[in-house]
């Protein structure tokens, strides 16, 4: 229960000092889809949830160096999340599609990003390449083609090395 309670606590702080459009980063409903897979004992939801929570936590870290935000709920959110479900892991095994339902989180919370976020914010680089990776990514398309084709090399590898280390499974 203890990441609902920061989960909720830090989303109303979100929505009521900066704006609700920035609960669309795939942080939050990583951190929910993790809760309730826990709750329900889904383990598809639990590797999903977990695997999206491992990208955005040095995603996060890096944005909060160059921004120099760093108050307390958003890192009891994102270390609490994180933390969950390295110890959620461990007894649920991965199914093999997970990359697959991973990649298609990925693009759905980039079109409700697009559909319901401002430009400026550029929530999950839903509208741009993000900022200061302009040189190294000169056409978005790509950029975006890059992103999810190392998502699922990333939601693969994790599958085969979680379902190794805990369950002995190939």
């Amino acid at each position: 229960m203890l990441p609902l309670i920061v989960l909720i606590w830090h989303s109303l702080y979100i929505s009521l000092t900066l704006s609700p459009q920035f609960l669309f980063f795939v942080c939050y409903p990583a951190n929910l889809i993790l809760i309730i897979g826990i709750v329900l004992q889904l383990p598809l939801l639990v590797s999903v949830g977990f695997g999206w929570t491992l990208v955005a936590f040095p995603l996060w870290v890096y944005s909060a160096y160059l921004t120099g935000d760093c108050e307390i709920s958003c890192m009891l959110f994102h270390v609490t999340g994180l933390l969950v479900g390295c110890l959620a892991v461990r007894y649920y095994s991965f199914p093999r599609f997970t990359w697959l339902v991973a990649v298609l989180f990925a693009l759905f919370m980039q079109i409700l990003s697009r559909l319901f976020t401002d430009e400026k914010y550029n929530i999950n680089a839903s509208y741009r390449v993000y900022d200061g990776w302009e040189g190294v990514f000169s056409n978005y398309t790509l950029y975006v083609i890059i992103m999810f084709v190392g998502f699922a090399i990333f939601f693969y590898g994790l599958t085969t090395v979680c379902n190794l280390l805990f369950h002995g499974k190939k």
